[in-house]
Parts: C-alpha cells; structure tokens; sequence
C-alpha cells in the first residue's frame, strides 16, 4: 500500500511540535477590553488582518441556472460486489449542471456539502444539481433541480466545494479515504455522468500515484487510471472496492488511450482543511472571484495599553470600518505565556480564529480556524514563514493525530495526569539546569497550559533563557493548580499544592529530608487561577 507524506508538512509539524493545545477545550469566546490606557511598545503590522479576514472569500456574481436538458438513467450488467457498491454509492453522486457545461459531484458530509472539480463550476456562483431518483430508469424533471452555492473553490487542484440547503431523505455522505489505500494495480471505480449519460459506471485500475503533477495551469497529487473518464464525469468520486474516495475524476489526456487521472484524496483533505479559497495567480479569475474594488475601510487601533486584568499589553482593532474591536493583539507579562492574535471574521462577536507566537516575537507559530463558524475549530494554519499567514493548513483532526503519535515526551512525565482538586487548572511543568548530574540553581517553570506538551515547552524555553549552563532537565509535570520550586546549596525540588503554601510546604519538607536547609527562591512558586 502506498504512503505519501509531505517534506514541507512534517518539518512544519516538527517546528510546531510541542506548541499546542487540547483543542476540544479551547471554547469560542468574546473579546476581551482594555481601559487603562498606557503606551504599548509593540509595533504591529495591521496589514496582515485584512487577509485573514479575507479568507473565506465571497462570491458575488448569481448566474440564471440553464433549464435542465433531457437526461436519462444509465443501468449495466455488473458483478455483485460492483452492482452492491454502484447501489450503494450512486445515490449520493449528483449531476451538477451550468448554462455551459455539466459534471459529477460527490456528497461528503450531512450539511449538504458537494466535492466536484473547480473546471465544473467556474464563472458561477449558483449551480443546479440533481440527486439521482429512487427508482431507475425514473426520468429527470425540472422540478427536481436543487440549487446550490458555490461556497470554496481551488484553482490550483482544481477542486471546489457546493453546497445545498436541503439533501433528499437516506442519502449518506461518501467516505473520505486515505492515500494509504491507494495502491498500483488495484481495481477502482467510478460513476459520472459522461456526455450526459446519466450515473453511468465504470471500472479499472490504478496505474501509477503522481506527485505534484501539472497539467494545464493546475498541480495536485493525482492517480493515474485505466478508467475511463470523459465530459461530464468531470467531479465525480474514484472509489475503492469498499466504496471509499480516493480521488476526484479530473482529465484525461487526449490522444491517448487509458491515460485518465483523479486528483488524490490527500489534496482532497487539504482542500476541505484550508479555510477559504485558494486562486492561482497565473490565470484570470475574474469570473469566479469578486472584481478587486479599492477598499476605503483601513484597519485602525481603537485601544493600546493594558488588559483590564493587569496581565497583559493588548491592542485591540476594527478591521472591518464597523467601529467595534473585532481583532484583539494580546502580550502576557508572563513570560510563559504565547503571543495571540484573535479575530472575529464575521462580525459575529466571537472568536473564531487564533494566532499563536510561542517564542513571543514577530513569528508567528500556529493558528486554530473555525471555518464554518460553528464554535468547533476545524483547521489548523501551520506558519512555516513566521509570516501571520498560513503557508499551509491540515485538518484539526490530522493535527491531533500528530500530536498523539509524538515520542519525544520524557517517559517520566505523564501528558494525561489528573487535577489534584478535582477541577482541571491547567498543566505545569519545571525544569532544573543540570551540570554533571547537579542543580545549578537556574530553573524554568510554566503553569496554567492547556497540554501538557505546551507547559513542557514553555519550561524549557524558560530554562534556557535564564541562562542555563548545562542540560535542561524536567523534574515536574502535571496538571496542579499550584507549584513550588525549593533549593538548597545541594539540591533542587519541585512540588504541587491546591494552594501556593500547601505546594511550598510539601516542596520544603521533600528538600528537606536530605540534610540541607532549603528555601523557596524568588520567583520560585505560583498559582492558574485563570480556570
């Protein structure tokens, strides 16, 4: 079986490694205001904003649907196992139809979402689809077209998404595949509508997996096939034996038989994680993306100066010329604490998007994206640049997955550790400075993060900025509400506590029992009360 993953996309993940969060805890929320005015330092780009507001882009032009021409089911004599999974998929297969042409779309989720090609759709706005009848050979008829939105589209693989208010009754998505099920010489299958010959099967084989390949002005993953593909199959679903995608039907290369290719389900999954649209900038898209208008709204600074908790230098911003904060700059003292960037992309007064800069500079790191603003983050921008827009995105799902395959946690430390008081405070960790297995003295702790691989990272980091002379090594890591750190001039301890002085206690009796006074450093104990 074939596996295929991307040199840019792990050295990403391995940049990004350790900073991250318990996504499923992390909770849309209003912004927060400032009213102490003071000077803030921080010079900030506001240029940057418009395209992260920007990027789900809107489609202005509404193009009149064509009235549907005649078109009529397609029946074959097939296997069992083909004829079981033609029955079984081709329900949710869709003809999607223009004044100009006509193409295959694949239902992939319950909100009424349609995976087809980009080459299907373009110019329009507003599609027709039909949905195929219950009974074979039933005739299409006017009344039967459902309209729907072009709402994403990608220009450089060729993709799009659409989307319909209301599906017909027992139509289930297709299920999304992997590239691990891709392999050469295996049977695929695919049902289109070819020159409009109505939910028509076929069947072949996959016969060479092509990485970055071009062709016209697009680049994708693509799988080569025998299968047949023509006008009209164009955005329909290349299926394995258990009826799962792993590709969209594309092209074929004229003059030349057998050479038809399906752009891969990995660029699928790409697409559908991406928030927003992606344009090629090498071809004119004015007909599918609004007309540039030189826009008089400029992002303008409405408060610089502290939080109202004291904590924190913020700047809050109106993007959208609508004279409320609608994107909030937020600088912790704390030096464990990341840099963040929060916007409210639609206006809506919660936070659907996150920027996070855990070196706490002008790099920015990662950043969490609702894109369907339901109050779950979906995506995950990864920032190989530093620049505040993604260079790439991956599904939040691919991220955790990532996360939960990382070996390079001490085998000591516990990432699953449980809250001591019975309420979750937040994970911490600390690090000592060593040199020939002793405590220099120098030390890093963090408290009040939401992953355990986050407060590892942050003492560490904080270790090493205090100047640290040998190794870094981790002596805590757990979720607490409270740590204390005591020393001697033989040695180091760290502890936890529901409260700074039960932490102190506990920390101040361990140290103890090895022969030294010790004492509590400066710096050396804290409490999250911030959950």
């Amino acid at each position: 079986m074939m596996t295929k993953y991307s040199v840019f996309f792990i050295s990403v993940f391995l940049l990004t490694a350790s900073s991250s969060f318990a996504h499923d805890e992390i909770q849309p929320h209003t912004l927060s205001a400032g009213n102490n005015p003071e000077s803030v330092v921080k010079n900030v780009d506001l240029n940057g904003l418009d395209d992260l507001r920007s990027a789900e882009q809107a489609f202005n032009h509404i193009s009149s649907l064509a009235k549907a021409s005649k078109l009529e089911s397609f029946a074959s004599t097939r296997s069992a196992i083909d004829a079981n999974l033609f029955k079984t998929i081709s329900p949710s297969v869709v003809i999607i139809f223009t004044k100009d042409s006509i193409g295959s779309g694949s239902l992939i989720d319950d909100k009424g979402r349609i995976l087809t090609n980009y080459h299907v759709v373009k110019g329009n706005s507003e599609v027709g689809v039909y949905f195929k009848p219950e009974k074979d050979f039933q005739k299409l008829k006017e009344s039967d077209v459902r309209k729907a939105k072009v709402i994403k589209i990608d220009e450089v693989a060729d993709l799009a998404i659409i989307q319909v208010l209301n599906t017909p009754v027992d139509r289930s998505p297709i299920k999304l595949g992997d590239v691990s099920d891709i392999a050469v010489g295996q049977d695929v299958h695919a049902i289109g509508h070819p020159e409009g010959q109505t939910w028509t099967y076929t069947k072949g084989v996959v016969s060479q997996y092509r990485t970055n390949f071009k062709w016209l002005d697009n680049q994708a993953d693509v799988i080569q096939t025998q299968t047949p593909i023509n006008p009209g199959n164009s955005g329909g679903p290349l299926l394995t034996d258990r009826g799962l995608l792993i590709g969209v039907n594309s092209f074929f290369q004229k003059d030349s038989n057998g050479l038809n290719f399906a752009v891969s389900v990995d660029d699928v999954k790409k697409f559908i994680a991406r928030p927003g649209s992606r344009f090629n900038k090498k071809i004119a898209t004015a007909s599918t993306k609004p007309k540039a208008k030189k826009s008089s709204c400029e992002s303008k600074t409405l408060y610089t100066g502290k939080s109202d908790d004291g904590k924190s230098e913020i700047i809050q911003v109106d993007t959208s010329c609508k004279g409320k904060v609608d994107a909030l700059f937020t600088y912790p003292y704390e030096i464990n604490q990341p840099y963040t960037l929060e916007m409210d992309r639609n206006g809506d007064g919660v936070i659907d998007l996150i920027v996070f800069s855990f070196k706490r500079n002008d790099k920015w790191d990662i950043s969490y994206w609702d894109t369907e603003f339901t109050g779950k983050y979906n995506s995950v921008g990864l920032h190989a640049d530093g620049s505040i827009t993604p260079t790439e995105y991956v599904t939040m799902d691919q991220y955790k997955t990532y996360l939960n395959s990382k070996s390079d946690t001490p085998s000591n430390v516990s990432t699953t550790a449980t809250p001591v008081d019975n309420s979750f405070h937040g994970y911490a960790s600390v690090y000592f400075d060593t040199v020939n297995e002793q405590s220099t003295g120098v030390f890093g702790w963090s408290i009040g993060y939401q992953t355990q691989d986050l407060a590892n990272k942050a003492g560490y980091d904080i270790c090493i900025a205090r100047g640290a002379k040998g190794t870094c090594r981790q002596m805590l890591g757990t979720a607490t509400r409270c740590i204390a750190i005591a020393q001697s001039d033989k040695r180091s301890q760290s502890g936890k506590g529901p409260t700074k002085e039960a932490a102190e206690r506990t920390v101040l009796a361990e140290c103890n029992k090895y022969g030294s006074t010790c004492y509590i450093p400066q710096e050396g104990s804290a409490c999250n009360d911030k959950w």
